[in-house]
């Protein structure tokens, strides 16, 4: 979902990108091509909204991982656990993973092989 909303996100700076320059923009009726003036304008609202993207959202990268264990397919779920346990290992986001396999242990679509791997991999963490 937070993939979905940052597209939105995106999708919506393009439209204010392209109707502040649809405003500005004055094509040269003969040639098809505009001004030098303009064309430095709308790079720079570009650049100046390709370095407002880095800093308006930040999301951590287990949290993507983290909507794989909502899969129903046994291999994406085994996939995700496992990275998320490699990131966990290496001391990135440690707490907030643990927190998330436990949760997911404790689901109860969750078959008994699943449960047991993720308890495997909750004690492979905390070693």
């Amino acid at each position: 979902m937070s993939q979905f909303s940052s597209q939105i996100n995106l999708v919506k700076k393009i439209k204010g990108l392209v109707k502040k320059a649809k405003h500005s923009l004055q094509l040269k009726k003969q040639s098809g091509t505009i001004s030098e003036k303009i064309a430095l304008q709308i790079q720079k609202n570009a650049y100046d909204i390709s370095r407002r993207q880095i800093k308006d959202t930040y999301t951590p990268v287990y949290k993507n991982i983290a909507e794989q264990l909502q899969a129903t397919d046994d291999q994406i779920f085994r996939s995700a656990v496992y990275n998320l346990t490699k990131m966990a290992q290496n001391k990135h986001f440690t707490e907030e993973i643990i927190a998330l396999l436990q949760k997911q242990q404790k689901n109860p679509d969750r078959t008994s092989e699943q449960q047991e791997y993720l308890e495997q991999k909750i004690a492979k963490i905390k070693r």
